[in-house]
């Protein structure tokens, strides 16, 4: 009954549209993945998500093109004052990538493609990759991004069993948090992450439905090419309780992640 309400104040405050509310329910009573514990049924997911979106871009400037934005200091400022406001999350997130300016990028999860297209424009010397478990993602980036060029794959990140190309830089944008911590799901993702990156991983997500920095060390420690590295966390500009953690191999302009309420600021951490 808690979700019902707060799926109906969402819509009264236009957060959501009518028909993501009535998907959400509909994969909440016919999951035919409940088996997994994620918080998704990945199969109808992708419908879903293309309701998603419809629900952030009445607030927020979701695809950005060239031309759209300056780069002033390092901020990214988008250069029609009419425009919506880039997501608070999403703009935090290209401008660590911009500070770090890696040569090859890789999206875990990238949904309808809207990432890999602002970061092509953003930062277009470096090489883009993206991962996603459905090839229903994909079918929806291909027709949103036609001109997209980047290279795309359909693979479960959760599976120990992948293999995936080395890359400076991977980052994650509200996928893992989505994710159950069932037969080591949550680490077979981090460790597959940790396993295809040299240099660093961005990781945005909602810090209460796992112990990130915990499972983070753990692996780390295990991993002769990350033991060294370093853990740290940058803040938004415009909202200060958004927030990303850093983890790199090379020093980084941000404060280091000591305690995990740097990141939880005050909330409670769950299990998944």
């Amino acid at each position: 009954m808690k979700s019902v309400y707060r799926l109906c104040a969402d819509i009264a405050k236009r957060n959501v549209t009518f028909m993501q509310a009535a998907l959400d329910i509909r994969m909440r009573l016919f999951n035919s993945q409940r088996s997994l514990q994620d918080d998704f049924d990945w199969t109808k997911y992708p419908r879903h998500y293309r309701e998603e979106l419809k629900s952030v871009s009445r607030k927020h400037t979701l695809i950005v093109k060239v031309g759209q934005f300056n780069l002033v200091d390092g901020k990214i400022i988008l250069a029609d004052n009419n425009s919506k406001p880039l997501h608070p999350n999403h703009r935090l997130l290209y401008e660590v990538v911009l500070e770090l300016r890696p040569a090859s990028i890789r999206e875990i999860g990238f949904g309808a493609g809207d990432h890999l297209h602002n970061l092509s424009n953003i930062l277009p010397n470096s090489e883009l990759f993206g991962i996603d478990r459905s090839i229903e993602q994909l079918e929806t980036l291909l027709v949103r991004h036609p001109k997209l060029r980047v290279d795309l794959s359909v693979i479960d990140i959760t599976d120990r069993k992948i293999e995936l190309d080395t890359v400076e830089l991977s980052f994650t944008q509200a996928v893992l948090m989505h994710i159950s911590e069932l037969n080591n799901r949550f680490l077979n993702s981090l460790e597959n992450i940790l396993d295809s990156t040299s240099n660093q991983i961005i990781l945005m997500e909602n810090w209460t439905q796992h112990d990130y920095l915990g499972s983070v060390r753990q692996l780390m420690a295990t991993r002769q090419n990350w033991k060294n590295a370093e853990i740290y966390f940058s803040v938004s500009s415009e909202n200060p309780t958004v927030r990303c953690m850093v983890i790199s191999n090379h020093p980084c302009p941000f404060p280091l992640l000591l305690n995990y309420d740097q990141l939880l600021q005050g909330q409670n951490l769950l299990s998944h």
